[in-house]
């Protein structure tokens, strides 16, 4: 990109910080991963709840071998077509990472929020079911 006129030294120092901030960025975000869940629960299916956007949210996850091997829907009062796709995406994913993993874009509150509060809820859990 070019500068403006007559503000070329306020111009460069704009695209080296853009420059900057963009590259320390990008080496944050790969340095920085998240902390898989610290599973002591022991095998079992357990029940955690978590407030959305429309409600309370309700996942069923199930442990086996000290690891995540299923989650699942139990309660949901989310607008259906914003919450899908959070959870087609993101439920998943978390019995892959083990870990908490981003939200879906469109469904913050759901994703970023509800859905990693309602595992953590789970985990934190005293009995399952």
């Amino acid at each position: 990109m070019d500068g403006v006129s007559g503000a070329t030294v306020t111009s460069k120092a704009i695209l080296a910080a853009v420059e900057s901030a963009l590259s320390s960025e990008a080496a944050a975000a790969t340095e920085e991963s998240a902390a898989p869940y610290e599973i002591t629960l022991p095998d079992g299916v357990y029940e955690g709840s978590a407030a959305g956007r429309g409600g309370d949210l309700v996942l069923a996850v199930t442990i086996s071998g000290g690891k995540i091997t299923d989650i699942a829907v139990v309660q949901s009062a989310e607008t259906e077509f914003i919450a899908k796709p959070a959870f087609e995406q993101m439920l998943p994913a978390l019995v892959e990472a083990q870990a908490p993993v981003d939200g879906v874009s469109g469904a913050t509150i759901t994703s970023g929020g509800a859905i990693l509060e309602a595992v953590l809820s789970a985990l934190d859990s005293e009995g399952g079911r």
